[in-house]
């Protein structure tokens, strides 16, 4: 047992030098790869920085005809409201007086009946006129 401890004792003074050597590239390959990434990374942010201030550009240029389409929105609710209003009291007035235009509308259309159709006589009748 004392001869097999003493080989694997010296079997890994021979070996932990190399791998300790293969871990060491490894580390250095591992760092390698990290600052490529942290460089492209940092490349992309400013990139992306620049696309952040074109769109906050092309939004400050469309904020006009939104303003624009905005007002004339709130200029059609209005009209809106306006028109249910006088809807509104057109139809409260015509229920409060609706015998009084009734009345109205009788007598006028009464008038005008008598007065726009003569009554023909026999002859006029006869002649065709």
């Amino acid at each position: 047992m004392d001869a097999f401890l003493q080989s694997a004792h010296d079997l890994a003074n021979v070996l932990m030098p190399t791998v300790i050597l293969v871990v060491l590239v490894f580390i250095m390959v591992l760092l390698y790869r990290m600052i490529k990434l942290f460089k492209t990374l940092d490349e992309t942010v400013k990139r992306s920085h620049k696309t952040i201030d074109l769109v906050d550009t092309s939004l400050k240029k469309i904020q006009a005809p939104l303003d624009s389409a905005v007002k004339i929105s709130q200029t059609v609710d209005r009209v809106h409201e306006a028109g249910i209003t006088a809807f509104k009291q057109s139809k409260d007035y015509l229920s409060r007086n609706s015998k009084a235009i009734k009345d109205k509308l009788s007598n006028t259309f009464k008038k005008k009946n008598k007065e726009s159709i003569p009554i023909p006589s026999g002859d006029d009748i006869i002649k065709g006129e």
